[in-house]
């Protein structure tokens, strides 16, 4: 990535819509001159950029593992995370706050997504962690278990983007006694590591569920078609891919959920019916807390040379993979002046 933006810096590319990076900004706009080229800005529709998965289906370490499973240890970690401050240093305060939910603008989006746990409030989470039992603390100010080990959780991720978004997290998280130790693997390592059940807490975006991709899970179902993107229930997708012979088994209350996600991919995608039951699918994953929104919608650097015409510059411009990035700047339409 280092020579790619030397090569973007220099002027040598025409157009630059998917690589360059909004932590880049500064370096981007320092060079336009010298580059002969403008750097565009364009909204995200990527909802959560910056979002923390709990593996609940965790048993290696059943201490730990018990913790991850408890819903009142998950909204601590949520109330302890100070995602203004990850706007500010992230995005310049451009981008906004964000649950694990679909976008604002889909049918099945719901004020009710956003709730109290969404703020931060970093006293009442260090009470729910002492109500938890986890009350006793080491020499450096960690948390101690039951077992009197350190509280030690492992945050994983396949995509180098996420590392900002983790030191702050690991930063929030020493404030109220929690000790990560993040992890940025290959992504073969990281579904490896997936796979086997060996994750605690996952970093990345999570699915949109929008009109259009709407019949792939990505995060919100246990679906045997792509395992590699489910952070938090790889153990009990383990137990489904083998018939009970490995893994974990499910629980009942999750088993009787993910039977309707079969129900809500087959409605038709502009019917009340779906926006009705999507509200309710996906009300219960912000009640449960597996995944937690961070920060989102987001800016997205587009470098125009300035020797390319018809890109519609003065456009609203935005940037997602439901048109495939490109689409909806009729590249057909450029031309070198």
């Amino acid at each position: 990535m280092e020579l790619y933006n030397l090569k973007l810096t220099a002027g040598e590319a025409d157009v630059a819509l998917w690589f360059p990076s909004f932590a880049n900004m500064e370096l981007y706009k320092a060079n336009e001159l010298s580059g002969n080229y403008q750097t565009l800005l364009a909204k995200s529709v990527a909802g959560v950029e910056g979002s923390l998965t709990f593996n609940v289906s965790y048993v290696e370490d059943m201490v730990v593992g018990d913790l991850m499973r408890n819903l009142d240890f998950r909204r601590a970690i949520s109330l302890g995370m100070n995602r203004d401050k990850w706007n500010d240093v992230l995005c310049f305060g451009l981008c906004e706050p964000h649950p694990a939910a679909p976008l604002k603008s889909m049918p099945w989006w719901s004020d009710s997504f956003i709730d109290e746990y969404y703020a931060f409030d970093p006293d009442r989470a260090n009470q729910m962690l002492d109500d938890l039992g986890l009350d006793q603390r080491d020499s450096e100010g960690y948390r101690l278990m039951e077992d009197g080990r350190r509280l030690i959780l492992t945050l994983t991720s396949a995509y180098a983007a996420t590392n900002s978004w983790a030191e702050l997290f690991t930063q929030d998280m020493r404030d109220i006694g929690i000790e990560i130790i993040y992890n940025l693997l290959e992504p073969v390592a990281q579904e490896a590591a997936l796979t086997s059940n060996q994750v605690h807490l996952s970093a990345g975006g999570v699915g949109r569920i929008t009109l259009f991709g709407r019949g792939t899970p990505d995060n919100w179902a246990l679906h045997l078609s792509d395992r590699s993107r489910h952070f938090w229930g790889p153990g009990y997708l383990q137990w489904m891919a083998s018939d009970g012979e490995e893994g974990v088994e499910p629980p009942e209350e999750l088993m009787e959920q993910m039977a309707k996600w079969e129900v809500f991919s087959q409605l038709p995608a502009d019917s009340p019916e779906a926006a009705e039951f999507g509200k309710a699918y996906f009300q219960w994953f912000i009640d449960n807390m597996y995944l937690i929104g961070g920060h989102g919608l987001g800016q997205q650097p587009f470098i125009i040379h300035n020797t390319i015409g018809g890109f519609p510059k003065d456009a609203d411009l935005y940037f997602g993979s439901d048109n495939n990035f490109y689409q909806p700047y009729n590249p057909e339409l450029w031309y070198r002046k």
